[in-house]
């Protein structure tokens, strides 16, 4: 992770973690080292994410932003 960190990432992402997701830790979805990740939390499985409306709300609202 440190020598990933070397190269600042230079456009911006949105990462959607969820606190429910039972598989990963939501902690370990968390980038702190770059000011480009914008973290927004749903509440969703972790299959679920991928169907879940919430998610494709946020995901359409930052496509047109």
């Amino acid at each position: 992770m440190r020598e990933r960190n070397q190269t600042p990432i230079a456009v911006p992402i949105l990462a959607l973690h969820s606190k429910t997701d039972g598989v990963v830790d939501w902690e370990a979805c968390i980038d702190d080292m770059n000011p480009n990740v914008t973290h927004l939390e749903v509440r969703a499985t972790h299959t679920g994410i991928g169907v879940n409306p919430e998610a494709y709300r946020i995901v359409a609202k930052a496509l047109t932003s």
